[in-house]
């Protein structure tokens, strides 16, 4: 039985003033990329080494987004693709493999 997942991807800004949104406040998807937790974690390095560097926090902040909504939109939308075969086996291309592979390989490319 499987149970749709609510996917989340904020497009907006994620922060306003000093506050932030990371991780699945900002970008939650469907598991079936085992990427959710990588995901925060990624989140959580960055941010730590922006806000910690020489630029004024509203820019380490705005420079997050910038950065980040990239690669996390890709997780999510292939996660979702994942998500959309899963529910709908039948559909014409499915290809898990492939999209699970382009998307372990642009995940350790180098930035």
């Amino acid at each position: 039985d499987y149970r749709w997942i609510e996917a989340v991807l904020v497009d907006e800004p994620w922060h306003r003033g000093r506050v932030m949104v990371v991780g699945d406040a900002a970008h939650a998807c469907p598991p079936l990329i085992a990427q959710g937790a990588a995901m925060c974690m990624e989140d959580a390095v960055l941010l730590a080494e922006l806000v910690t560097g020489d630029q004024p926090v509203e820019r380490a902040l705005g420079d997050f987004m910038t950065r980040r909504l990239p690669r996390v939109r890709m997780v999510l939308e292939n996660s979702l693709r994942l998500a959309e075969w899963e529910i709908h086996p039948g559909t014409p291309g499915v290809d898990p493999a492939r999209i699970m592979s382009e998307t372990l390989q642009s995940l350790t490319a180098a930035a």
